[in-house]
């Protein structure tokens, strides 16, 4: 039992996070669609399969976060252990319907990070390399991926998944002096500590080897470029070496936004029972929603293609010469 009177738990505004999440949905969605736009029309070079790979990528990322900061918007009441759920569909639908509503393209966009790896690999494995596979192995490894992630996915959300009935039945024997929050229909309240650890857990081996999956798959291609020296001009081999490094670069600063959420609420949650946490929620939870912004302006700036193609609109200059088209005499495509 814990006899605390915790701030979080008082009847509270919790319009700031909802004012602002939205914002940043409102500055996403022209970032977005103008990347949406530009891989369409100015990756024209690139092979179907890839460019429509990292549609899908930026695609599923886009529509999770707008679900989450809009529709879902998931109001954390840290250091006490609940959720108010406070996005335009509340009153529409279940919190588990608008959970899983989330989850399912956020894991696709996770899915499809690795699938742009694997396709970036197809293209430059040599016939004669120990990894090279026919599509039928690719098409194996990649849905090999997709099962993994998405039964990872779905298990943090199934340790995840609060029972309310009982919740709210064992709120009055765990936290007495916090009863005001169930006058709150919208609260989602986290009463079962074996779940909540289960899904610790689940989350950090899926992190963990997520995180040595695609390192590994960076490893394969790095090494594949420089084994090919021999067979491949220096300026395709220069063209794969930056379009790999280039989506590790967007990878690291979109994961880092995503990861700022979690740790956030790790922090709120050691702190006193008496601290009103709501701003910096909603700053964290906000960096959450936006983690598609500072990739996309990442990709736009590195890819000369689109970076040409904006500085034309605003400028009229001629645009860049793109990487693709500097080095599409010598860059090693194979057909997928």
């Amino acid at each position: 039992m814990d006899t605390r009177h915790f701030k979080m738990a008082e009847k509270l505004d919790y319009s700031f996070q909802i004012y602002l999440t939205n914002i940043i949905n409102f500055i996403s969605t022209p970032i977005n669609f103008l990347g949406f736009f530009l891989i369409l029309t100015r990756s024209k070079l690139s092979l179907p399969l890839y460019r429509y790979t990292l549609l899908a990528n930026n695609l599923f990322l886009y529509i999770a976060q707008l679900h989450w900061g809009t529709t879902f918007n998931l109001v954390s009441l840290f250091p006490f252990p609940a959720f108010v759920v406070g996005g335009l569909a509340k009153n529409l639908l279940e919190f588990k319907v608008l959970a899983v509503i989330w989850m399912l393209p956020f894991s696709l966009s996770v899915v499809t990070t690795f699938h742009c790896l694997l396709a970036r690999l197809k293209i430059i494995v040599h016939p004669n390399s120990i990894i090279y596979f026919k599509t039928r192995g690719y098409i194996f490894i990649a849905s090999l991926i997709l099962i993994y992630v998405v039964t990872g996915a779905f298990l943090i959300l199934y340790f995840a998944w609060p029972n309310e009935f009982e919740s709210r039945r064992r709120l009055p024997q765990l936290y007495p002096n916090c009863l005001e929050i169930l006058e709150n229909p919208h609260a989602i309240l986290l009463t079962g500590t074996s779940d909540i650890d289960s899904m610790i857990l689940v989350a950090k081996i899926s992190l963990g080897s997520g995180s040595i999956l695609f390192l590994a798959l960076y490893i394969l291609i790095t090494c594949e470029i420089k084994n090919q020296s021999t067979i491949m001009s220096s300026k395709a081999q220069v063209f794969h070496r930056d379009s790999v490094r280039d989506m590790l670069i967007q990878t690291i600063i979109k994961g880092i936004s995503i990861i700022l959420a979690p740790l956030a609420l790790l922090y709120c949650f050691m702190l006193d029972a008496s601290k009103d946490t709501r701003t910096f929620n909603a700053i964290s939870m906000s960096i959450f929603v936006g983690a598609s912004i500072p990739s996309t302006i990442a990709m736009m700036i590195q890819t000369k293609a689109y970076r040409g193609y904006i500085l034309f609109i605003f400028t009229g200059k001629p645009e860049e010469t793109s990487r693709s088209t500097m080095f599409r005499k010598s860059v090693i495509e194979i057909k997928i």
